[in-house]
Protein backbone atom coordinates (compact mmCIF):
# COMPACT_ATOMS: atom_id res chain seq x y z
CA UNK A 1 0.00 0.00 0.00
CA UNK A 2 1.37 3.34 -1.03
CA UNK A 3 1.24 6.77 0.51
CA UNK A 4 -2.16 8.39 0.12
CA UNK A 5 -2.27 11.86 -1.43
CA UNK A 6 -4.32 14.46 0.43
CA UNK A 7 -6.15 16.95 -1.68
CA UNK A 8 -5.18 20.64 -1.35
CA UNK A 9 -8.73 21.46 -0.16
CA UNK A 10 -8.46 19.02 2.74
CA UNK A 11 -5.02 20.38 3.61
CA UNK A 12 -6.39 23.95 3.76
CA UNK A 13 -9.27 22.79 5.97
CA UNK A 14 -6.93 20.99 8.38
CA UNK A 15 -4.54 23.98 8.50
CA UNK A 16 -7.50 26.31 9.11
CA UNK A 17 -8.79 24.20 11.99
CA UNK A 18 -5.29 24.05 13.53
CA UNK A 19 -4.90 27.84 13.21
CA UNK A 20 -8.30 28.41 14.85
CA UNK A 21 -7.41 26.11 17.76
CA UNK A 22 -4.09 27.91 18.24
CA UNK A 23 -5.80 31.31 18.17
CA UNK A 24 -8.42 30.30 20.75
CA UNK A 25 -5.72 28.81 23.00
CA UNK A 26 -3.63 31.98 22.76
CA UNK A 27 -6.63 34.16 23.63
CA UNK A 28 -7.44 31.90 26.60
CA UNK A 29 -3.87 32.17 27.92
CA UNK A 30 -3.91 35.98 27.54
CA UNK A 31 -7.20 36.20 29.48
CA UNK A 32 -5.85 34.00 32.30
CA UNK A 33 -2.65 36.06 32.57
CA UNK A 34 -4.63 39.33 32.52
CA UNK A 35 -6.91 38.09 35.32
CA UNK A 36 -3.91 37.01 37.37
CA UNK A 37 -2.17 40.36 36.90
CA UNK A 38 -5.29 42.38 37.69
CA UNK A 39 -5.14 41.11 41.26
CA UNK A 40 -1.73 42.66 41.92
CA UNK A 41 -1.49 45.34 44.59
CA UNK A 42 -1.31 48.88 43.27
CA UNK A 43 0.37 51.61 45.27
CA UNK A 44 -1.92 54.21 46.83
CA UNK A 45 -0.99 57.84 46.34
CA UNK A 46 -1.51 59.47 49.75
CA UNK A 47 -2.14 62.86 48.11
CA UNK A 48 -5.13 61.47 46.19
CA UNK A 49 -6.40 59.17 48.91
CA UNK A 50 -9.58 60.05 50.78
CA UNK A 51 -8.40 58.15 53.83
CA UNK A 52 -8.42 60.12 57.07
CA UNK A 53 -7.30 59.45 60.61
CA UNK A 54 -9.45 57.02 62.50
CA UNK A 55 -8.08 53.51 62.80
CA UNK A 56 -4.38 53.00 62.43
CA UNK A 57 -2.52 50.06 60.91
CA UNK A 58 1.17 50.81 61.03
CA UNK A 59 1.72 53.82 58.80
CA UNK A 60 -1.73 53.66 57.18
CA UNK A 61 -4.69 55.52 58.66
CA UNK A 62 -8.18 54.39 57.83
CA UNK A 63 -11.41 56.32 58.24
CA UNK A 64 -14.40 54.76 60.01
CA UNK A 65 -17.12 55.30 57.42
CA UNK A 66 -20.78 56.02 58.16
CA UNK A 67 -21.96 52.88 56.38
CA UNK A 68 -25.61 53.99 56.21
CA UNK A 69 -24.57 57.22 54.49
CA UNK A 70 -22.29 55.38 52.07
CA UNK A 71 -24.98 52.80 51.23
CA UNK A 72 -27.46 55.59 50.51
CA UNK A 73 -24.89 57.34 48.28
CA UNK A 74 -24.52 54.12 46.24
CA UNK A 75 -28.28 53.69 46.10
CA UNK A 76 -28.74 57.30 44.90
CA UNK A 77 -26.00 57.25 42.22
CA UNK A 78 -23.36 54.53 41.92
CA UNK A 79 -21.18 56.58 39.55
CA UNK A 80 -20.87 59.46 42.02
CA UNK A 81 -20.44 57.09 45.00
CA UNK A 82 -17.65 55.18 43.21
CA UNK A 83 -15.71 58.43 42.78
CA UNK A 84 -15.90 59.03 46.50
CA UNK A 85 -15.57 55.54 48.01
CA UNK A 86 -14.32 52.88 45.54
CA UNK A 87 -10.71 51.81 45.98
CA UNK A 88 -10.34 53.49 49.38
CA UNK A 89 -9.97 51.72 52.73
CA UNK A 90 -12.55 52.23 55.46
CA UNK A 91 -13.74 50.63 58.69
CA UNK A 92 -17.34 49.75 59.51
CA UNK A 93 -19.28 47.38 61.75
CA UNK A 94 -21.75 44.68 60.76
CA UNK A 95 -23.12 41.35 61.96
CA UNK A 96 -21.62 38.12 60.59
CA UNK A 97 -24.22 36.15 58.60
CA UNK A 98 -21.88 33.51 57.11
CA UNK A 99 -18.23 32.42 57.10
CA UNK A 100 -16.77 30.41 54.20
CA UNK A 101 -13.17 29.26 53.92
CA UNK A 102 -11.48 29.65 50.55
CA UNK A 103 -12.86 31.38 47.55
CA UNK A 104 -14.57 28.69 45.49
CA UNK A 105 -14.12 29.55 41.82
CA UNK A 106 -12.66 32.95 42.77
CA UNK A 107 -9.89 31.09 44.60
CA UNK A 108 -8.66 29.71 41.27
CA UNK A 109 -7.57 33.23 40.32
CA UNK A 110 -6.67 34.55 43.79
CA UNK A 111 -4.54 32.04 45.65
CA UNK A 112 -4.24 34.39 48.66
CA UNK A 113 -7.99 34.35 49.32
CA UNK A 114 -8.49 32.71 52.69
CA UNK A 115 -12.13 33.32 53.55
CA UNK A 116 -15.24 35.16 52.54
CA UNK A 117 -17.67 36.53 55.11
CA UNK A 118 -21.25 37.51 54.47
CA UNK A 119 -22.13 40.43 56.70
CA UNK A 120 -25.55 41.93 57.32
CA UNK A 121 -26.68 45.40 58.38
CA UNK A 122 -30.00 47.12 58.59
CA UNK A 123 -30.04 50.49 56.81
CA UNK A 124 -33.37 52.17 57.44
CA UNK A 125 -35.95 49.52 56.47
CA UNK A 126 -33.51 47.68 54.18
CA UNK A 127 -31.52 44.61 55.17
CA UNK A 128 -28.17 44.85 53.36
CA UNK A 129 -25.94 41.82 52.75
CA UNK A 130 -22.24 42.60 52.32
CA UNK A 131 -19.53 40.33 50.89
CA UNK A 132 -16.08 40.71 52.48
CA UNK A 133 -12.96 38.89 51.27
CA UNK A 134 -10.13 38.08 53.68
CA UNK A 135 -6.63 36.90 52.68
CA UNK A 136 -5.12 33.72 54.14
CA UNK A 137 -3.08 35.71 56.66
CA UNK A 138 -6.37 36.73 58.34
CA UNK A 139 -7.60 33.18 59.02
CA UNK A 140 -6.34 33.13 62.63
CA UNK A 141 -8.31 36.26 63.55
CA UNK A 142 -11.40 34.84 61.82
CA UNK A 143 -11.21 31.74 64.04
CA UNK A 144 -12.08 34.02 66.96
CA UNK A 145 -15.51 35.06 65.56
CA UNK A 146 -18.73 33.24 64.71
CA UNK A 147 -22.03 33.80 62.90
CA UNK A 148 -24.12 36.28 64.88
CA UNK A 149 -21.14 38.30 66.17
CA UNK A 150 -20.95 41.99 65.33
CA UNK A 151 -17.45 42.91 64.20
CA UNK A 152 -15.63 45.94 62.86
CA UNK A 153 -13.67 45.29 59.70
CA UNK A 154 -11.20 47.33 57.71
CA UNK A 155 -11.28 46.80 53.97
CA UNK A 156 -11.08 48.25 50.51
CA UNK A 157 -14.43 49.35 49.13
CA UNK A 158 -15.35 47.81 45.76
CA UNK A 159 -18.99 48.83 46.24
CA UNK A 160 -21.28 49.33 49.22
CA UNK A 161 -21.96 45.60 49.20
CA UNK A 162 -18.53 44.19 48.29
CA UNK A 163 -15.24 44.65 50.13
CA UNK A 164 -11.77 43.17 49.49
CA UNK A 165 -8.47 42.81 51.38
CA UNK A 166 -10.36 42.91 54.68
CA UNK A 167 -9.20 42.32 58.23
CA UNK A 168 -10.96 42.22 61.58
CA UNK A 169 -10.29 45.37 63.61
CA UNK A 170 -12.50 44.67 66.67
Amino acid sequence: MGKKDISPTKKKTVYGICAAICAVTLIFVIVIVALALSGEDTPVDPANSQQQAGFSDGDTSVEKVDYDEMYQAYKDNEIVANEQYKGNRYCFSAEINGINEGGGLIGLFDSDLGAKLTLVRKVGNTIVYIGAEFDKDQLESLKQVKVGDTITIEGECSSAQYWVECKVVE
